[in-house]
């Protein structure tokens, strides 16, 4: 079995983004995670997604609320195409393709700044870090 697990610590740079699919409700958000780099504070931006109940929980957050995340990643690719709806090709006559990285989420755990624990439902544990 193979598996492409990640996990994220980072704060919410905008107020999750809910909408109902054909395939169920879907929530998108967008962290930060900090990290010093030569002596200086850089940020990466990830944008995360969830499904159903991992939805519903991503819904909660709110901007610059910390919480650790856990997931898979996912690579979706689809042909390009021009204004006209064709599909555009290489030299060689094969599809041009796009690709990008979906961070799909299964573990979220609210973080606290005052007592650094994470809470989920059912009660309290210890944070990890």
């Amino acid at each position: 079995m193979n598996l492409s697990k990640w996990t994220k610590i980072g704060r919410l740079v905008a107020d999750p983004e809910t909408k109902k699919t054909e395939n169920g409700q879907l929530t998108k958000v967008r962290i930060a995670v900090n990290r010093k780099v030569g002596g200086e504070d850089q940020a990466s931006f990830y944008e995360l997604e969830g499904w159903d109940k991992v939805a519903e929980r991503l819904a909660t957050l709110k901007k610059g609320q910390p919480a650790y995340f856990e997931g898979e990643d996912w690579i979706r690719t689809w042909e390009v195409k021009d204004k006209s709806g064709n599909v555009v090709r290489d030299d060689d006559g094969k599809p041009k393709l796009n690709r990008a990285v979906s961070y799909r989420c299964y573990q979220i755990r609210y973080l606290t700044t005052k007592s650094e624990q994470a809470t989920e439902e059912g009660g309290e544990e210890d944070a990890p870090w």
